[in-house]
C-alpha cells in the first residue's frame, strides 16, 4: 500500500512534461515589514491566515513581494526536497523568507457526483473551491491557529473534524509528518458534469524542507465521507487532481478504483478542463525593480517544477 502511495506522489512530480491548458500561478516571498523581528515560520503562519481573512488577498500587515509570475501546472505535487532546491528551480534567491505559491483559475467538471480533495504540504497547503475553504493540511494550520500539528495532536483532529476534514493515517506512518506521506481529506464537494467552478490552490513553505501534494477522491453519491481520524484510508480510490490535457500513464491507471464506488464509469476522463486562467490579485503587493531586465530574461527561461 505504501509503495502505491509513494509511486503516485512520484508520478505527480512529472506534470510539467505534459501538454495542454494549465492553471497559472504566482510565487511570492513574505518579507519582514519595518524590520520587525519574526521567524520565517511565524511570518508564514500570519501571512496565510491574514490572506484568507482578507478574502484571499495579500494583507497590508505583511510585505508580500512577487518573485515569479510565470508558474504553470497541470498537476500539483513536488516530492519532499530542500527549500533551497525548490527556490533555485523557481529562480528565487531569497532562502530566508517564507515562500507562497498561488494558482488560480476556473475549471470544468469531468463528471457528476461527489468528491473531496486529499492533500498535504510542508509547511501548508490550502484549496478554495467556489469561495469556500475545502482543504487545509500540512505541518501547520494557520486558519485555526495551529503553528505545529505535532504539538497539538488532539486539537488537530478535533478542529479538522469540526469543519468536515479528515486526517488520513498511512500504515506505519505518523499522520503528523507531511514529508512522509500523511494526508488531509477535505470537505465533500458536489459537482455537475460540465459545470464551471473557481479554484485557488495555495502552498506555503518557511524553511528546511519543502514539498506538497494535491489529489482527489471520488465518493459515493449516497452517504457521507468519514472525517476526523481515518485509521484505514482506501488509497486505491485516490488519484491525482489534474487539469488541462495531462496524460494518464499506465501507472496512474493502477491507482484508480475498479469497484462500485463511483456513479459513473471509471473509464471517463478525470481531467478538469481549464476554462479561465486567473492570476493572483495585485493588491498591496510590491514588485522588486532591481535588475528588471535581467529578471524578465530569467523568467522566460523558467521551467516548471519537476
Amino acid at each position: 500500500m505504501k509503495r502505491l502511495f509513494y509511486g503516485m506522489l512520484f508520478m505527480l512530480s512529472v506534470a510539467s512534461m505534459s501538454l495542454g491548458e494549465s492553471l497559472k500561478g504566482t510565487a511570492y516571498i513574505i518579507e519582514e515589514k519595518n524590520n520587525a523581528p519574526s521567524s520565517s515560520t511565524v511570518r508564514l503562519m500570519e501571512g496565510v491566515r491574514n490572506y484568507v481573512k482578507t478574502g484571499w488577498k495579500p494583507s497590508k500587515s505583511l510585505s508580500w513581494t512577487k518573485v515569479n509570475d510565470t508558474l504553470s501546472a497541470q498537476t500539483f505535487s513536488v516530492p519532499s526536497t530542500l527549500t533551497r532546491t525548490m527556490r533555485q528551480k523557481l529562480g528565487v534567491s531569497d532562502f530566508g523568507s517564507p515562500l507562497v505559491l498561488i494558482y488560480r483559475g476556473k475549471v470544468k467538471a469531468p463528471f457528476s457526483g461527489k468528491f473531496r480533495f486529499i492533500g498535504t504540504g510542508d509547511d501548508v497547503l490550502l484549496v478554495r473551491w467556489n469561495s469556500k475553504l475545502v482543504l487545509e493540511g500540512g505541518l501547520m494550520l494557520p486558519t485555526v491557529g495551529i503553528q505545529s500539528v505535532s504539538n497539538s495532536e488532539s486539537d488537530v483532529v478535533r478542529k479538522q473534524a469540526g469543519r468536515g476534514f479528515g486526517i488520513m493515517k498511512m500504515r506505519g506512518v505518523s499522520y503528523r509528518y507531511a514529508e512522509l506521506g500523511s494526508m488531509t481529506a477535505g470537505s465533500v464537494i458536489t459537482v455537475k458534469k460540465g459545470g464551471e467552478y473557481d479554484i485557488t490552490i495555495l502552498y506555503g513553505d518557511s524553511q528546511g524542507k519543502a514539498g506538497y501534494s494535491l489529489m482527489m477522491q471520488r465518493l459515493k453519491n449516497t452517504g457521507s465521507a468519514p472525517c476526523g481520524l481515518i485509521e484505514t484510508p482506501v488509497i486505491q480510490q485516490i488519484q491525482p487532481f489534474r487539469v488541462g490535457a495531462a496524460p494518464v500513464s499506465s501507472g496512474e491507471e493502477t491507482a484508480r478504483s475498479h469497484d462500485s464506488e463511483h456513479s459513473e464509469s471509471d473509464d471517463e476522463s478525470l481531467i478538469w478542463e481549464v476554462v479561465e486562467k486567473v492570476q493572483a490579485p495585485e493588491a498591496n503587493l510590491k514588485q522588486k525593480t532591481k535588475k528588471k531586465k535581467k529578471g524578465i530574461r530569467e523568467s522566460k527561461r523558467f521551467r516548471e517544477l519537476e
